[in-house]
């Protein structure tokens, strides 16, 4: 909460002040129609996407919980060392779409998608490296957590068939940031709520449970959503419906 109030603060300060380069007045706080309406629409999708994402893995936390304490536990150190491409990702995926926005607001469009494809090989080698030391040194990942054998053969499971799979998703959240960017927010969020109510959640239950596959039909489940939906999204980007400016002036 303290963490949290102190950046809010230090956020207000810097608006009010003109601090990094953009000062907000209390005039400029006043709500116009016309700009109102599109953020409504550009945010809409968003912010179903979030909350049925949200719902989505509670119900997956669920499906988890339902195969047993190691597979629990070896959930738990696979999102944490799996999150670890976060670092890599977001940052280029952000960066990405800001120059994109820019771009698409200058009417310069070329350089826009130039843009997106230069941020989608640095992507895509980058994690690629990552995938490669995670396989190679997956069992001093997992040590770091436990050595508990129970929960070691489902840690080791996951790590190599859905490890591999934090690509398919990396390209969801750069096709992501590329459609805020642009402001075209529908189908990507469709998409998103896609990835877990239409496969990750029903793939996983039918291969752990239906099929009887445990823990393995689990990860198998999880992981065929993401390169599914990974690939779909960078379809997307690559199709350049993305690359023409939301707004238009007079």
């Amino acid at each position: 909460m303290l963490s949290n109030l102190f950046s809010g603060s230090y956020a207000a300060y810097s608006f009010a002040t003109g601090r990094h380069g953009l000062r907000v007045y209390w005039r400029d706080l006043l709500p116009e129609k016309q700009i109102t309406r599109l953020i409504a629409k550009i945010s809409t999708p968003m912010i179903a996407s979030r909350l049925l994402t949200t719902i989505g893995f509670i119900v997956m936390v669920g499906l988890v919980n339902g195969l047993g304490t190691p597979v629990v536990a070896a959930y738990s150190i696979g999102q944490v060392v799996l999150n670890i491409d976060h670092v890599i990702s977001f940052p280029i995926a952000r960066s990405t779409g800001i120059i994109v926005a820019q771009s698409l607001g200058a009417l310069m469009i070329e350089r826009s998608k130039k843009a997106a494809k230069t941020g989608l090989l640095l992507l895509v080698a980058s994690i690629g490296l990552y995938i490669v030391a995670l396989i190679l040194f997956r069992g001093w990942f997992i040590s770091a957590f436990t050595s508990d054998p129970n929960v070691w053969g489902p840690a080791n499971r996951m790590l190599l068939i859905f490890g591999p799979s934090v690509l398919g998703f990396d390209l969801f959240i750069f096709a992501n940031s590329i459609a805020r960017a642009s402001g075209r927010t529908l189908f990507m969020s469709a998409l998103g709520i896609s990835r877990l109510w239409l496969l990750r959640i029903p793939l996983s239950w039918m291969l752990a449970y239906h099929l009887s596959m445990g823990d393995t039909g689990l990860w198998t489940g999880m992981s065929l959503s993401n390169w599914i939906v990974g690939a779909t999204a960078t379809l997307w980007v690559l199709s350049w419906r993305w690359a023409r400016p939301i707004i238009h002036e007079s």
